[in-house]
């Protein structure tokens, strides 16, 4: 089993810090200050730690990021790449813009995925968040 996580002084865990180029640590708060709907009230405190506890995360042409019905485990932030949105054998949508977000209504909702998110015409590059560090920080 993995070790327990470091806890601060007031009892939540410790955000991990993860290391990012100067260009990435721009690009996540850029995405972050752009999405004023869901992390409102960040100070600039809050936002460097929330920038630091993004993990990346490749992904294949084809891969499954979240599949409907499954419990919202993470955030997501696209960086590169195309990402498809389907339900019940049907495209939704799509997320081609560096900085679009998802996963954030099956964690605030804690509900299942209301759909698929597959990579289409290549590889993605994408920035994730856990639930825990996601919901510390969301202000909604």
């Amino acid at each position: 089993s993995p070790p327990p996580k470091k806890r601060t002084m007031s009892g939540a865990p410790e955000l991990p810090v993860r290391k990012k180029s100067d260009d990435d640590v721009k690009f996540l708060r850029d995405a972050l200050t752009n999405n004023r709907h869901v992390f409102n009230a960040l100070d600039e405190s809050e936002l460097r730690k929330l920038t630091n506890a993004f993990e990346y995360y490749p992904a294949r042409n084809g891969e499954t990021i979240v599949k409907k019905g499954d419990a919202g485990e993470h955030f997501y932030i696209l960086h590169t790449g195309k990402l498809a949105f389907v339900a019940d054998g049907i495209e939704l949508g799509c997320a081609t813009v560096p900085g679009n977000s998802f996963g954030q209504l099956a964690l605030l909702n804690h509900a299942p995925h209301a759909a698929t998110c597959v990579t289409v015409g290549g590889e993605a590059r994408l920035w994730r968040i856990d639930k825990e560090t996601f919901l510390r920080f969301v202000s909604i």
